[in-house]
């Protein structure tokens, strides 16, 4: 039996983006700015497309988002946060990668043909 899974992309794409907000923070906050609104559109493109659209753990990832861009734009330590968020967006799309695994059509087609 195969099994497909799905990854919604737009999520890993968050991800990657607040990675990079990261490191360009050392260079500079507007870059970091821009690279969270990105995954803050990211993470409502995933919501839009149907990832789970109703799970509360959007709310969450808004909210941290939103933290960590205040956070930024104050200056302050973004070490704990930044790693908090990764690992809560990398958390949910393991999650949503396992809840949407499903037979895959060449297992369904190979089992209606037994």
């Amino acid at each position: 039996m195969v099994i497909d899974r799905v990854t919604p992309l737009p999520l890993v794409l968050a991800r990657d983006a607040i990675a990079t907000a990261q490191a360009e923070r050392q260079k500079g906050k507007d870059a970091a700015l821009k690279l969270l609104e990105s995954a803050k559109a990211k993470v409502q493109r995933s919501r839009d497309l149907g990832y789970a659209g109703k799970d509360a753990e959007y709310v969450a990832l808004f909210s941290q988002i939103d933290d960590l861009e205040k956070q930024i734009k104050g200056a302050e330590d973004t070490g704990s946060l930044i790693a908090s968020l990764k690992e809560k967006l990398s958390t949910f799309v393991r999650q949503l990668s396992s809840t949407a695994s499903r037979p895959s059509r060449a297992s369904a087609t190979t089992s209606k043909l037994d």
